[in-house]
């Protein structure tokens, strides 16, 4: 999962909790919520095995790898209007493709 706009990692820490979940990558540009993230993390028992913070934005999210999940829980309203290209741009790329066969 990638968590853009993760603040101070709340949503990343309840989703690191799901077994299903191998990582979550929190993404957030603001260092002062990047700085309060692992304790928050903390605070909520997420595995730190889980969780990577990353010091990334809407238009440079850093994540390594290609996810399953993209979240942007409360976080879209900061994307200004010529930023939301680049943002649904890379969000495109980070998702993993899926075959969908239908039945």
């Amino acid at each position: 999962v990638a968590d853009i706009g993760a603040g101070v990692a709340w949503t990343s820490a309840v989703m690191s909790l799901r077994p299903e979940i191998a990582k979550v990558y929190v993404v957030e540009p603001g260092k002062n919520r990047l700085n309060c993230a692992e304790a928050v993390a903390k605070h909520f028992g997420a595995p730190s095995e889980k969780l990577v913070f990353i010091d990334g934005t809407f238009e440079e999210p850093k994540v390594p790898e290609k996810v399953d999940i993209v979240s942007l829980c409360a976080s879209i309203h900061h994307c200004w209007d010529e930023e939301m290209p680049k943002l649904f741009e890379n969000i495109r790329n980070m998702l993993i493709k899926m075959n969908i066969i239908n039945t």
